[in-house]
């Protein structure tokens, strides 16, 4: 069973995406964290609004410097973490330092925004951002939702299996599997009648003999 973790991406070079560094974060995911990557490409020419508000993320990272559309992007995604609609970790880079700098200088002090000046730069700062995205969910009572969740999953598959597998057998075969199941149940259920008899009948000398020993 592996966990997801989700990635939205804009940018515009999509060589340097599915060639270099996208392959070497779903690797850091998959193979070092345990967890099964969703990384969701997109150029500046999308609904921004729309992409980061209507889904969940665990992580959202943007190039400033989009073909179209300037650092519209991250600025628009900077406005929704201002505004607190959307509460994911966000990575903004930039190959110009400069535009980095302008784009601080623009929102001094927002939180969950990092910053990357240099594609050389960008993978470390992603790994070290991810890690940290990561230790952030590992809290006991998301976890538990997490497997929950998985489990649940898991149980529809194995469900949807089983019914595929029983609905190509003769119906004197399911038959013969629904009674022996009855006798499985009822058997199971004298069993617990049983347990249960002998652990009030237990329970009752117990607490007698402790009467006894207070009253003596």
């Amino acid at each position: 069973m592996r966990l997801k973790y989700k990635i939205l991406w804009f940018e515009d070079d999509v060589d340097y995406l599915t060639e270099d560094i996208g392959p070497r974060v779903t690797n850091y995911l998959r193979e070092d964290l345990g967890f099964e990557p969703e990384i969701i490409y997109k150029t500046s020419d999308v609904d921004v609004d729309a992409l980061v508000t209507q889904e969940e993320y665990d992580l959202i990272v943007t190039d400033l410097n989009l073909t179209q559309g300037g650092d519209e992007t991250g600025q628009k995604i900077i406005e929704h973490v201002r505004n607190q609609n959307i509460l994911t970790d966000v990575l903004l880079y930039s190959s110009l330092p400069q535009a980095i700098e302008d784009i601080k200088k623009k929102n001094p002090g927002i939180e969950r925004i990092s910053f990357a000046a240099g594609r050389p730069a960008l993978y470390d700062k992603l790994h070290d951002l991810i890690f940290l995205t990561v230790r952030k969910v590992q809290d006991i009572n998301n976890l538990r939702g997490m497997v929950i969740t998985e489990a649940i999953d898991i149980e529809i598959k194995i469900r949807d299996v089983l019914i595929s597998k029983l609905e190509k057998l003769a119906p004197e075969k399911l038959e013969e599997i629904k009674q022996k199941q009855i006798k499985n149940q009822s058997a199971r259920i004298e069993a617990l009648k049983t347990s249960v008899a002998q652990s009030v009948t237990q329970f009752v000398e117990d607490f007698s003999r402790f009467l006894n020993c207070m009253t003596n």
